[in-house]
């Protein structure tokens, strides 16, 4: 998913499948659509910012805030709702906010962050980066895509570098069980769109690992 989506110009690699709010443009229907995403770009939507005092005696206070629909909403809100997202991909950070952007979703459980500085075509970066990403680990993207680009060169890797494919395949089989046990345990006690989420997780993975094909029709 993209904040705000990305123009015409950056096609989303046929690897990944672009997500949206759908006719849910709220915030409420954002938070919720971000249950699903793996990827998330930040196309210069989050900066720092402040509070805006509403009542007397208020003092504004610092925050990293969100551009959405055209309103800034403090990024507090994304708290809890990146449980499945394993990479944040921030277009454009200036340096003295990179250390806060990367404690920041550090904490909300996001292993990865990428940020840029900008530019004229954040969107073609975007586009080379995720490119590069489909088949290699976050930190061989970055170095693949910048070898040729310098301006993605100057981009800055936080956090886990990422799995090679046959470290991703090892993982994947480990967690293939676990994914089809939370998936059952979703679907009984009614959280359908949890159950939905492992069950799609589980199915990644049979289908990229031959062993586990046989599992494909029942999933």
């Amino acid at each position: 998913m993209a904040i705000p989506e990305l123009s015409s110009r950056a096609a989303i690699p046929p690897d990944f499948t672009s997500l949206s709010t759908g006719a849910d443009s709220s915030i409420t229907g954002l938070l919720a659509a971000l249950a699903n995403v793996n990827t998330l770009v930040l196309n210069d939507s989050v900066y720092r910012s402040q509070t805006i005092p509403t009542r007397p005696g208020e003092r504004p206070t610092p925050m990293l805030g969100l551009q959405y629909q055209g309103a800034l909403l403090s990024a507090g809100h994304l708290a809890g709702k990146l449980s499945n997202v394993s990479l944040v991909l921030a277009t454009d950070v200036p340096t003295e906010d990179g250390y806060l952007l990367g404690h920041f979703f550090s904490l909300l459980g996001v292993p990865t962050m990428l940020m840029g500085q900008g530019g004229e075509e954040p969107d073609a970066h975007v586009n080379r980066l995720l490119d590069s990403y489909a088949s290699l680990s976050v930190f061989d993207a970055l170095d693949e895509a910048g070898a040729t680009d310098e301006t993605i060169a100057g981009w800055r890797l936080l956090g886990f570098p990422g799995l090679s494919p046959a470290q991703m395949e090892t993982l994947g089989r480990t967690r293939f069980g676990a994914y089809v046990k939370e998936g059952v345990s979703g679907y009984k006690q009614g959280r359908y769109e949890a159950a939905l989420l492992a069950f799609e997780n589980g199915l990644q993975v049979a289908e990229r690992t031959p062993a586990l094909a046989g599992y494909l029709p029942n999933l």
